[in-house]
């Protein structure tokens, strides 16, 4: 059609940015949905199971969450008629991103840190502090959703501890040892329907030492 004819048309200049910007809506209502849908949610805590934050945290997905997550994503960018090298193009920047996202690093972005989601922005979604739950969805534009971030997303002090909420918030934890983490889904069955997704099973989180005041 006339819309797509237009978005293929565009110079990669223009069509990257738009493409993300496609992207990272879509990113942030499924990785939501994933969070408040109880039935969702037992796939992507294994996500959430990581006990500590590095490079390879990023891969440590369930494969449902995996294609859906996908799928979501990269549907609206197909419909829309983008051409093959800006799709190209944004996997790799979306696959680069998600590896530099969850390394273990501490570096400062200045003012960038509110345009673009960076480690320590992510981080923070895998904060078991009470203030960061269910928070800081967006995969690459934090000032899209700044809002509603978690109030230290901008800042360079780490999450004291990772892995989602503590095991007092727990039903029924992901622990080490548990057997395949693909049939983790499968296994929880002790969730109270009416309760929401903060109340479902969450993973056997990795305390870290609480910083000296």
């Amino acid at each position: 059609g006339d819309l797509q004819d237009a978005v293929r048309s565009l110079p990669m200049w223009i069509a990257l940015p738009l493409v993300v910007l496609v992207a990272d809506l879509a990113q942030y209502a499924v990785h939501r949905a994933f969070h408040e849908v109880p039935a969702l949610w037992r796939f992507h805590a294994v996500h959430h199971s990581v006990k500590t934050m590095d490079w390879l945290a990023g891969s440590r997905l369930h494969l449902v969450d995996v294609i859906a997550v996908r799928a979501a994503v990269l549907a609206p960018i197909v419909w829309l008629g983008f051409d093959k090298p800006v799709v190209d193009a944004y996997i790799v920047l979306a696959g680069l991103q998600a590896v530099f996202n969850h390394a273990n690093v501490r570096w400062r972005f200045g003012p960038l840190a509110h345009v673009i989601v960076t480690p320590a922005f992510h981080h923070w979604h895998h904060a078991q502090d009470d203030e960061a739950i269910d928070r800081n969805y967006a995969a690459h534009l934090a000032f899209l959703w700044w809002a509603t971030a978690c109030p230290r997303a901008g800042g360079h002090r780490p999450p004291t501890r990772s892995g989602g909420p503590g095991p007092e918030r727990s039903r029924c934890p992901i622990h080490e040892g548990s057997g395949p983490m693909a049939a983790v889904p499968w296994r929880q069955s002790n969730v109270a329907p009416s309760d929401g997704a903060r109340s479902l099973p969450r993973p056997s989180p990795y305390t870290a030492p609480r910083p000296r005041r």
